[in-house]
């Protein structure tokens, strides 16, 4: 927590910052939405038990990821680079009809699996104003200005471990106890180490009259460029589910997270120019 707690006093307990151009540091949270394109489907037990597996293609991640950036601002433009922490992340949802051996009654059981390897990322940013006044009117407390931005991620796997693993789970399936185990095991293929990513998104900047700069951007990574160390491979993470039956038999699938996703960023630029000029404050809008 004492991470979170330090980023969050670059945020909002910074110097009056009294030019908003030139060379400046941008500490950075980043939440992020995973995007997938796994296939729902449904298992059907020799009993004739159904058990539905659900893909959740829109998976939130579980943390806040830290960054920082440096980069220079000009009156309409402004070029960025960074690095920070993501995740490839992907989440499943099973179910099926239970039997409950104790109480004698069916039930629906359910298992909610979230799964996701841990890269680091280096941003590049490139951005251009849409829109904003350079100056607060005397009646207004803020000014606002809007930025559409692109560039390109290089993502690097922290490691080959996953950073959530392995799923585990057993769906009884009649009042004989005869149960299908269910397992989910995730790995990370060696050709995912490095890879490249367009980005594109919006931020809107907040000016107020004390001259502190607070940012707000949302932006989506597409599909990588190119895998540096094997070009065939789209995916990140991968996981491997499969389904044992009391008497044997086993049905498995695949289920993938190829890292792309949707951000919500909150950031602030803090400008080398005015560092001298004024100590730390209490931060009063």
């Amino acid at each position: 927590m004492k991470k979170y707690k330090l980023l969050i006093a670059l945020l909002f307990f910074t110097p009056f910052v009294f030019s908003q151009t030139g060379f400046y540091i941008s500490p950075t949270l980043e939440y992020k939405f995973d995007t997938n394109k796994n296939t729902s489907y449904s298992l059907t037990t020799t009993q004739g038990s159904n058990i539905d597996v659900k893909a959740l293609n829109f998976t939130p991640e579980h943390v806040v990821f830290l960054g920082l950036r440096i980069g220079w601002q000009w009156r309409n433009n402004f070029l960025e680079i960074g690095y920070g922490q993501d995740r490839s992340s992907l989440g499943i949802k099973i179910s099926a009809n239970c039997y409950d051996t104790e109480k004698q009654n069916y039930y629906t059981k359910f298992i909610t699996g979230y799964q996701s390897l841990h890269y680091n990322k280096i941003p590049i940013r490139a951005g251009y104003r849409l829109w904003g006044a350079d100056t607060i009117a005397e009646n207004k407390k803020f000014r606002w200005q809007g930025f559409l931005f692109g560039g390109l991620d290089l993502f690097i796997a922290n490691s080959l471990s996953p950073t959530n693993g392995n799923t585990n789970g057993e769906f009884v399936t009649d009042p004989l106890g005869d149960a299908v185990k269910y397992s989910s095991i995730i790995y990370a293929p060696v050709f995912s180490i490095y890879t490249v990513r367009k980005t594109f998104g919006f931020m809107l900047k907040m000016h107020t009259k004390h001259g502190r700069e607070i940012n707000y951007s949302i932006y989506y990574t597409l599909n990588h460029i190119t895998a540096l160390v094997s070009p065939s491979s789209n995916y990140y993470t991968r996981s491997a589910l499969t389904f044992t039956n009391y008497n044997g038999s086993v049905e498995s699938d695949l289920m993938q997270a190829n890292g792309t996703g949707v951000y919500i960023t909150l950031s602030t630029n803090l400008y080398s120019k005015n560092w001298s000029k004024k100590k730390v404050k209490n931060f009063v809008f």
